[in-house]
């Protein structure tokens, strides 16, 4: 059984720790933790369930600007790097002047962008809608691509019935093709064209039918930019699913809860953390890189006029979440509205992290506020103190030797 942190309501007295500009606070997405921008997981994976989600703790709830992704593919021809596609989900807030690009990249690329659809066992599936292999703008010797939605003066558009909402953005190495799923030894491809070819290419009315499920020719490729020159936001990381993964260090976060706090969002603190009437308004949600040893999570809203925030600790996956602990008011070092905890984590356990502002009125009157999450990890120590056999604060071959020396006896 995991030892529970309760909430303890109590105001600080100390004064407000100011938010730093950490790796979240702009509008530039990293693939990995540690790539510059919001990171997301280690990988972006090469299908739906396996797409990495661009949402971010540092937008409000309205969603913010994104500008860019960074990312890489595997650079190496081995049999074993498999590493060659890249996947996105991305949101398509302003369809009129939807553009991408990846000049900047180390390779020559290729980009592909899908619809997103829930099929009726609830499983996220991908569909084709426009891909680019060469943009075709002059200069372009890189071989750069560009998926760009030109709207005419009489409303048509280059890509016809783009409407705003959830999509996935695929960058491979030029020459890849995304295909269909099928019984058959021959699946069919979801776009055709011809490595090399700067037109924007769209799917046959057969093709636009087709799902995605296998990737072919897809090769080494590298590092590479995607430059979302306009129509594409970041959202708020509001959902379990769409929480980024973050590592040791201190991040911004928007005005994370609404004031319109909706019950169907809300969790309730009692059987939680033993708040009784509580809840965590509109929760914004986040992953936590792996720890091995004692892990401290403080959440610090700046705003004196808002909400005490809290959080809660979960682990295991989207779905089936084990609460293990919450934050305390009483802890959060200068932060007076904030909540912090400490907890003994395992280096392979999977730990998500809500936190919101505290709530107790319903209908709730929530006053939310931007702030500062910080992450610390203190690992537990490879060798135990009593490997220091003699005593001489140091672990060392002197140690070894007084061992082997005693080995038997």
């Amino acid at each position: 059984m995991h030892r529970m942190l309760s909430f303890i309501l109590a105001l600080s007295a100390t004064s407000l720790v100011t938010a730093q500009d950490g790796g979240l606070s702009g509008p530039i997405w990293g693939e990995g933790p540690t790539e510059t921008g919001s990171g997301g997981s280690a990988d972006a994976g090469t299908e739906p369930s396996t797409a990495q989600k661009v949402a971010s703790p540092s937008s409000d709830s309205g969603g913010s600007t994104a500008t860019k992704i960074n990312g890489r593919t595997s650079s190496s021809t081995a049999i074993l790097a498999t590493d060659t596609v890249d996947l996105y989900e991305i949101r398509i807030s302003s369809p009129t002047v939807f553009e991408v690009n990846t000049n900047g990249s180390t390779f020559d690329t290729v980009l592909f962008l899908f619809r997103k659809s829930i099929n009726a066992n609830g499983v996220p599936e991908a569909y084709p809608v426009a891909m680019n292999d060469n943009a075709g703008v002059a200069g372009n010797v890189s071989g750069y691509s560009q998926i760009k939605n030109t709207v005419s003066p009489t409303g048509g558009s280059s890509i016809p019935n783009l409407t705003a909402g959830t999509y996935y953005l695929g960058v491979a190495k030029s020459g890849a093709v995304p295909l269909r799923c099928g019984i058959d030894p021959t699946y069919g491809a979801l776009f055709t064209y011809t490595a090399g070819s700067t037109q924007l290419v769209l799917p046959s009315a057969n093709q636009g039918n087709l799902k995605l499920c296998e990737w072919n020719l897809a090769a080494a490729g590298g590092e590479y930019t995607i430059n979302l020159v306009g129509g594409v936001t970041v959202p708020r990381s509001s959902t379990c699913v769409s929480a980024p993964v973050l590592g040791q260090g201190t991040f911004s976060f928007g005005n994370a809860g609404t004031a319109d706090d909706s019950e169907d969002r809300r969790i309730g603190l009692f059987n939680i953390c033993g708040i009784s009437g509580g809840w965590l308004a509109n929760p914004t949600w986040f992953r936590v890189a792996p720890c091995n040893g004692e892990l401290t999570v403080r959440i610090c809203p700046t705003n004196t006029a808002a909400n005490i925030y809290g959080f809660v600790l979960y682990r295991g996956s989207c779905g089936n979440l084990e609460p293990i602990g919450c934050g305390s008011s009483a802890s959060a070092s200068g932060c007076a509205r904030g909540a912090e905890g400490t907890f003994t984590v395992e280096q392979c356990d999977d730990l998500y992290v809500a936190f919101g502002p505290l709530a107790f009125t319903s209908p709730a009157s929530v006053v939310t506020s931007p702030g500062a999450i910080v992450i610390q990890c203190a690992p537990t120590p490879v060798c135990p103190a009593t490997a220091d056999i003699n005593g001489d604060g140091t672990v060392s071959g002197d140690d070894l030797a007084l061992l082997l020396a005693s080995w038997g006896t």
